[in-house]
């Protein structure tokens, strides 16, 4: 990885694995700049312009403490008195945190121009997935010989063997590890071809480094990934030799995810078959309860990271406050059992526990991310992906501002800002809100950031081309990202 070159993550969502990431390295000032986009089965890259302002204070210390940014970065867009619930320029009055909805009533319209371009607002959609919204102050996690070592010694113990030979299927390699391998050569070359290939290192230290590990976790065979970023951060790969072998079922050999709908709708298929359909005589093995399965993934990320994590940052069950909540679950399975009507033999055990500390559903992050394979036995499997530690805790419960006064600002600052060159249909459109957490970066101390909730609004003209981000604590403007990977304004 090229500390020159810009930092390209890459969520692959496969049929067959679970979600990695890939990386392009870049300097962490880059960092704010990058947009990701999922992709299923193919390669798909959202490119990002424009820059973010510079930011030198959220938040205080102590708790309940209303956080704002500095006068140099606020100006006039921010730092407006954040009381409970008041009427803004729109048509709407709104309490300064809207409940979650999708695709309702519009609870903000709003139309102005854009030199001469109509500009429609009226949010319908609004994504969040917490009521309380913290600050910190965090700091890099760089890669240290001895930081691999011990996580190593942590997962493996002396039974660790490193791997300085090709993996393949034929030398009975996790495809999982080979898979976040491909991933990683993909986000360098832009070759999506290397998913066809049969064979791939298991030890570079060039500039895509990363080792690979064989040895016994939880008295199975497994492999382990750990691998360095040139920007800052590693990422950590845990998978068994045999998918199927954690849970006892060596026949299984592939491994996919079910999508529950925990309304009833929807459903997932596999060769004609109805998964849900399939399997109702066999249901989840695991059946410990949300909570407990979420105990198991947080004490597995400290334990092997040694870090501190926040348990909001670990997800389960999605959707709940939209009113779609949904599982995955984790189905185990032979090529016979999935050329089968009936799925005969396949099992399903364990749940999909996202750690995703940008709040974004995972579908691009700039933070800390990944994904644990967890059943009642512990994780089985696992992908992190680690740039930051929290250093200091400049707010556990921050205030923020109306969201019609936060509407006042992304309507100033779109004026202002929002490159119109982007713009390709007859008119721009706003019509979803998404409250995440953004990591800001001081420009002369890039390896130290401030997290911050955001609210996030989709830019849609011919189809969505962009994403304005608004400082949802002051109502600074921070920045837009626009969808074109090799253009800039």
């Amino acid at each position: 990885m090229t500390g020159d070159s810009e930092w390209n993550c890459i969520l692959c969502v496969m049929t067959a694995m679970p979600v990695g990431f890939g990386y392009k390295g870049v300097d962490l000032a880059m960092r704010r700049k990058i947009v990701v986009t999922a992709l299923c089965l193919a390669l798909c890259l959202t490119a990002c312009g424009g820059e973010a302002e510079k930011v030198t204070d959220y938040g205080g210390e102590s708790k309940n403490t209303t956080a704002v940014a500095s006068s140099e970065t606020a100006g006039t867009e921010g730092a407006e008195d954040p009381g409970n619930s008041t009427e803004g320029s729109g048509n709407s009055s709104v309490p300064a945190l809207p409940a979650p909805q999708m695709d309702g009533s519009p609870i903000y319209e709003k139309t102005f121009d854009l030199n001469g371009i109509p500009v429609e607002v009226g949010i319908k959609t609004v994504i969040r997935d917490a009521d309380h919204f913290h600050s910190y102050q965090m700091k890099t996690v760089e890669y240290t010989a001895e930081k691999e070592k011990e996580i190593v010694q942590r997962l493996l113990g002396d039974s660790a063997k490193e791997v300085r030979r090709d993996l393949s299927l034929e030398e009975g390699d996790s495809e999982l590890i080979m898979d976040l391998i491909k991933s990683i050569e993909i986000s360098i070359s832009g070759d999506a071809n290397v998913w066809a290939k049969t064979k791939v290192p298991g030890w570079v230290d060039e500039d895509t480094f990363y080792h690979v590990y064989e040895g016994i976790y939880r008295d199975v065979d497994y492999e382990l990934l750990v691998a360095k970023f040139s920007g800052g951060g590693i990422r950590v790969g845990l998978f068994p030799k045999i998918i199927g072998d954690p849970i006892g079922a060596k026949d299984c050999n592939r491994y996919m995810e079910v999508q529950t709908d925990l309304n009833g709708g929807g459903y997932t298929m596999i060769n004609n078959t109805v998964v849900q359909k399939a399997m109702s005589d066999r249901p989840n093995r695991t059946q410990g309860s949300e909570e407990a399965l979420i105990d198991t993934a947080e004490s597995f990320v400290k334990d092997v990271l040694g870090m501190e994590i926040d348990r909001q940052d670990l997800v389960l069950t999605r959707g709940k406050g939209t009113g779609n909540p949904t599982k995955t679950e984790l189905l185990f399975l032979s090529e016979e059992a999935e050329n089968s009507k009936t799925l005969e033999g396949a099992v399903l055990d364990g749940y999909r526990i996202d750690y995703d500390m940008g709040h974004t559903g995972l579908e691009f992050s700039m933070l800390n991310q990944g994904v644990l394979c967890v059943t009642d036995q512990g994780v089985i499997g696992c992908t992190l992906d680690i740039f930051y530690e929290v250093d200091k805790v400049l707010s556990e419960d921050v205030q923020l501002l109306p969201f019609d006064k936060v509407m006042d600002s992304f309507q100033r600052g779109v004026k202002d800002k929002f490159e119109v060159s982007y713009v390709n249909g007859s008119k721009l459109k706003f019509h979803m809100a998404e409250l995440i957490y953004y990591p800001i970066s001081p420009v002369d101390t890039p390896e130290e950031i401030s997290l911050v909730p955001v609210w996030r609004f989709q830019a849609m003209s011919n189809g969505p081309i962009g994403q304005v981000y608004i400082n949802a604590i002051d109502g600074s403007w921070i920045e837009a990202l626009y969808n074109a990977w090799d253009q800039s304004p």
